[in-house]
């Protein structure tokens, strides 16, 4: 199993599309720079189990979510959360197999 990393950024993700395996592929999000938010939001339950992820300070952090075999493949928005910014920035995780 592979563990992909998503930087979280005050103002979006880096990169910006993640491209996973399900069943074989794992997600770590990690902060990035001053100002990076602590969880972000999915757009669906199915690819992790829930609809928010804690997002570790460093690359140590044991907060990493496999991608569940059961999920269907397709676009998955990852968003910030809600801020007194105009608009949420947000990322895509690409799940195949």
């Amino acid at each position: 199993m592979a563990t992909k990393q998503m930087n979280v950024k005050s103002d979006g993700f880096n990169p910006n599309t993640l491209s996973v395996n399900k069943n074989q592929d794992s997600v770590h999000f990690v902060q990035s720079g001053q100002g990076a938010p602590t969880s972000v939001t999915l757009s669906s339950s199915a690819l992790f189990g829930q609809t928010t992820c804690t997002v570790d300070p460093n690359t140590t952090g044991t907060n990493i979510y496999p991608v569940l075999a059961t999920v269907t493949d397709g676009d998955y928005i990852v968003s910030l959360p809600p801020s007194p910014k105009l608009t949420k920035d947000s990322g895509t995780i690409n799940v195949t197999g």
